[in-house]
């Protein structure tokens, strides 16, 4: 018989809350974390709008010197696993930590490191690369540095499946505890992909919203999907928890609205125009 598992904390950094109940209420009162490009100057790309997180200072969770070395999508990483883990109620100097393991994968990794590192190569030379270039680039990074600072011993993983990245390390390490392989995984994924090269990437292959102007408000159905960037879980096996601990309650939830399916060619279009912005939504949303 499989072990039963249960998700007992969680951390959230997005464009619309960082932190547990901020995120929650921003999802409820349809908050919209869309708008002008900050991190660049978006005035010769077709795309000018993103999901930023904004007022993000990593050394409110990581040591100063140490969040230096770190791509900006692994301090995302760092910090919502501590989130997770205090919100789980972990005391982790009283836990087996070779009992505890890490599944924090992401679609595209540091790519802001890469294109500061090729900027600096085609100025100054290939001396002047930094030595921390790879180690911040590559997409495993997120789950080696969540294992190193919180000095977890188990099973340590990274998944990349672009947008499904998330879903499907948590997936994982939900098996993981199912096989008896830890007790406890720090799960889920972590995107900080607003860069020249990837809002031009991602411009190019049509999967982004054109134009300068934010939307007025958020479609409630889009914000209360699972594209916010940067969620952790912390999972446990169920058998020192109450059988109800897992429940999540979305009696106040908003309501879906039901899409009917066009059939003139004018609406045919238009959703198509629809499915593209829900797209770039997604795709737009990597703080």
């Amino acid at each position: 018989m499989k072990n039963r598992v249960v998700i007992t904390g969680v951390g959230a950094i997005t464009p619309i809350g960082t932190g547990k109940e901020a995120f929650w209420n921003g999802l409820m009162e349809g908050k919209n974390g869309i708008g002008r490009i900050t991190r660049f100057d978006p005035t010769d790309f077709h795309a000018q709008i993103a999901g930023e997180v904004k007022d993000f200072d990593p050394t409110a969770y990581i040591d100063k010197k140490e969040s230096k070395r770190m791509d900006r999508y692994t301090q995302f990483a760092v910090a919502t696993a501590g989130m997770a883990i205090k919100d789980a109620g972990l005391d982790l100097e009283k836990e087996d930590l070779d009992r505890i393991g890490t599944y924090v994968g992401t679609g595209i990794g540091g790519i802001e490191t890469m294109h500061s590192q090729y900027e600096k190569y085609f100025a100054k030379g290939p001396s002047r690369i930094s030595p921390f270039f790879v180690p911040m680039m590559i997409a495993n990074m997120a789950a080696g540095q969540v294992s190193i600072t919180y000095k977890l011993h188990g099973p340590s993983s990274c998944v990349v499946t672009a947008c499904a990245t998330g879903s499907n390390c948590i997936g994982d390490a939900m098996r993981v505890i199912q096989r008896g392989e830890a007790d406890v995984m720090v799960a889920g994924g972590t995107e900080a992909a607003i860069s020249q090269a990837a809002v031009a990437g991602f411009g190019a292959m049509k999967a982004l919203c054109t134009g300068s102007m934010p939307p007025v408000r958020s479609m409630r159905t889009a914000a209360a999907s699972s594209w916010a960037r940067a969620a952790a879980s912390s999972c446990s096996r169920a058998s020192s928890m109450p059988k109800r601990a897992a429940r999540i309650s979305m009696q106040n939830s908003p309501a879906m609205a039901r899409t009917l399916m066009p059939t003139t060619s004018r609406a045919r279009h238009r959703m198509a125009r629809i499915r593209q912005s829900a797209c770039s939504s997604r795709s737009t949303m990597l703080a």
